[in-house]
Protein backbone atom coordinates (compact mmCIF):
# COMPACT_ATOMS: atom_id res chain seq x y z
CA UNK A 1 0.00 0.00 0.00
CA UNK A 2 0.54 3.75 -0.55
CA UNK A 3 0.32 6.09 1.86
CA UNK A 4 1.61 9.93 2.49
CA UNK A 5 2.05 9.57 5.99
CA UNK A 6 3.66 6.43 6.88
CA UNK A 7 4.20 7.18 10.27
CA UNK A 8 0.95 7.45 11.17
CA UNK A 9 0.13 4.27 9.49
CA UNK A 10 2.85 2.65 11.18
CA UNK A 11 1.58 4.07 14.98
CA UNK A 12 -2.15 2.88 14.05
CA UNK A 13 -1.16 -0.61 12.78
CA UNK A 14 1.96 -1.35 14.91
CA UNK A 15 3.12 -4.68 14.11
CA UNK A 16 0.98 -5.63 11.57
CA UNK A 17 3.49 -3.09 8.96
CA UNK A 18 5.64 -5.78 8.02
CA UNK A 19 7.95 -3.10 5.71
CA UNK A 20 8.67 -0.17 4.56
CA UNK A 21 10.32 1.63 2.07
CA UNK A 22 9.39 5.15 1.65
CA UNK A 23 6.13 5.78 1.65
CA UNK A 24 5.20 2.40 0.34
CA UNK A 25 4.48 -0.25 3.42
CA UNK A 26 3.79 -4.00 3.51
CA UNK A 27 0.61 -4.55 5.75
CA UNK A 28 -0.45 -7.92 7.07
CA UNK A 29 -4.11 -7.99 7.03
CA UNK A 30 -6.74 -10.55 6.16
CA UNK A 31 -9.66 -8.09 4.65
CA UNK A 32 -8.61 -5.37 2.21
CA UNK A 33 -11.65 -3.29 2.62
CA UNK A 34 -11.47 -3.18 6.07
CA UNK A 35 -7.86 -2.19 6.18
CA UNK A 36 -8.42 0.58 3.90
CA UNK A 37 -11.75 1.47 5.79
CA UNK A 38 -9.57 1.85 9.14
CA UNK A 39 -7.05 4.17 7.96
CA UNK A 40 -9.42 6.49 5.65
CA UNK A 41 -11.32 6.31 9.59
CA UNK A 42 -8.56 7.51 11.61
CA UNK A 43 -7.76 10.39 8.56
CA UNK A 44 -5.05 8.51 6.81
CA UNK A 45 -5.06 9.29 3.36
CA UNK A 46 -4.11 5.82 1.16
CA UNK A 47 -2.94 6.11 -1.99
CA UNK A 48 -2.62 2.70 -3.41
CA UNK A 49 -3.68 -0.78 -2.08
CA UNK A 50 -2.11 -4.05 -3.70
CA UNK A 51 -3.39 -7.35 -2.57
CA UNK A 52 -0.25 -9.74 -2.49
CA UNK A 53 -0.61 -13.01 -1.91
CA UNK A 54 2.08 -16.00 -0.57
CA UNK A 55 2.28 -18.64 -2.35
CA UNK A 56 2.65 -22.19 -0.47
CA UNK A 57 5.99 -22.74 -1.62
CA UNK A 58 7.12 -19.19 -0.06
CA UNK A 59 5.43 -20.36 3.22
CA UNK A 60 7.49 -23.47 3.61
CA UNK A 61 10.26 -22.05 2.77
CA UNK A 62 9.82 -19.20 5.18
CA UNK A 63 9.26 -21.92 7.87
CA UNK A 64 12.18 -23.65 7.04
CA UNK A 65 14.72 -21.22 6.21
CA UNK A 66 17.95 -20.35 8.56
CA UNK A 67 17.06 -20.59 11.96
CA UNK A 68 13.89 -22.66 11.35
CA UNK A 69 15.78 -25.72 13.09
CA UNK A 70 16.64 -24.05 16.38
CA UNK A 71 14.97 -25.95 19.14
CA UNK A 72 15.07 -25.93 22.55
CA UNK A 73 17.15 -28.24 25.32
CA UNK A 74 16.38 -29.89 28.19
CA UNK A 75 19.03 -29.32 30.86
CA UNK A 76 19.05 -31.52 34.45
CA UNK A 77 15.33 -33.20 33.87
CA UNK A 78 14.45 -29.46 34.52
CA UNK A 79 12.00 -27.04 32.16
CA UNK A 80 13.02 -26.62 28.73
CA UNK A 81 15.52 -23.79 28.19
CA UNK A 82 15.75 -21.41 25.02
CA UNK A 83 19.54 -22.08 22.95
CA UNK A 84 21.30 -19.33 21.64
CA UNK A 85 22.08 -20.11 17.88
Amino acid sequence: MGAPQPAQVRALLGHRVEHQDGTRLVVRAIDASALNAELVGAGIAVDTLHIERRSLEEIVLEATSAGSDTFARRTHRGPAAEVAP
